[in-house]
């Protein structure tokens, strides 16, 4: 399972998604009309933030104090994971396909770094 392909962990979500969507609404996603859609993404983009919030929670953050705790890693992944959750769930419900996904994912990238490379070049 550590080698996951983009496609298999979008599938293992799309499929939980599913059964919260038939257990909620007593329908597919799918089925759903633009304005469900549109509220379910609100309510998954919620829960995304509080998911953010808990794993900025496992981190040492106030730069002032001397006594940060020690990073628990296990918990700290697990929050992680449960942004990454979240994050398919919204895109899921707003109709994205992982093919959309992954070509506006390596668009974005390109473009991030083109504008690193420029950035970089003014600056020498």
């Amino acid at each position: 399972m550590a080698d996951m392909t983009v496609r298999e962990m979008w599938n293992m979500q799309l499929q939980f998604s599913e059964m919260v969507c038939q257990k909620l609404h007593g329908k597919s996603m799918h089925e759903l009309t633009d304005k469900e859609r549109i509220s379910e993404a609100k309510e998954y983009a919620f829960s995304l933030l509080v998911e953010i919030g808990e794993t900025f929670g496992t981190l040492p953050w106030k730069r002032h104090r001397s006594d940060q705790p020690v990073v628990n890693r296990e918990k700290m992944i697990s929050e992680l994971i449960d942004v990454q959750k979240y994050l398919l769930e919204v895109m899921q419900f707003l109709n994205l396909s992982v093919e959309e996904f992954c070509v506006a994912f390596e668009g974005k990238s390109v473009t991030v770094m083109a504008r690193w490379e420029a950035e970089k070049a003014r600056l020498v």
